[in-house]
């Protein structure tokens, strides 16, 4: 007798479309290209085929990565894709998308990344329109940082006024002990 498996819709439905859409990523659309494994021992007519995706195709994927939560795959393909030389209108979306997963990662590491590769995206496609959704953004982040600069004077200043602050009361606690101590001496 076979027993039922019990599993999770939400994990089966999201494993499902992932590898649906990999596959289809990887077949429909496929570009071919030679590839010689050691072109000294073959001869010139040995070559194989290898399948990659078309960066439009990766791009697709890196965006089902994102749409399932695995943003580390996600970041991983998008690198790779900005890595390439620049194709219009895969190359930008990738940019404004890596640099919205950088943003994810509330640190200022992450915003420092995220604002340099809108500024590469602004630069190398100006008239793309995932420069001008950039735009505003790279405002946000320079806004951030400075308020993150005020933040940290802030504390620092902080801190020293809680220091002062500390030797003012201990200051003031021998200023009391003292004028009992005169008090006492007055008294006899």
């Amino acid at each position: 007798m076979m027993r039922a498996m019990k599993i999770s819709p939400r994990i089966s439905c999201r494993h499902c479309l992932f590898f649906l859409i990999s596959c289809s990523l990887i077949t429909s659309c496929a570009q071919l290209q030679p590839v010689r494994k050691n072109p000294v021992q073959q001869s010139p007519s040995a070559v194989e085929v290898e399948i990659l995706p078309s960066p439009a195709q990766q791009l697709m994927l890196a965006k089902s990565q994102m749409a399932l939560g695995e943003y580390g795959k996600s970041s991983k393909i998008l690198e790779e894709m900005i890595s390439r030389p620049t194709e219009a209108g895969i190359t930008d979306e990738a940019l404004f998308q890596l640099a919205l997963l950088n943003l994810s990662a509330n640190n200022r590491e992450g915003a420092n990344k995220s604002s340099q590769l809108l500024q590469r995206l602004i630069k190398e496609h100006p008239r793309s329109p995932w420069a001008h959704l950039g735009q505003p953004l790279i405002e946000l982040l320079d806004n951030l940082a400075e308020q993150r600069r005020q933040i940290a004077a802030s504390k620092n200043q902080n801190q020293s006024l809680g220091k002062e602050i500390k030797e003012l009361h201990q200051t003031i606690d021998q200023l009391k002990n003292l004028d009992l101590e005169m008090e006492k001496k007055s008294r006899r």
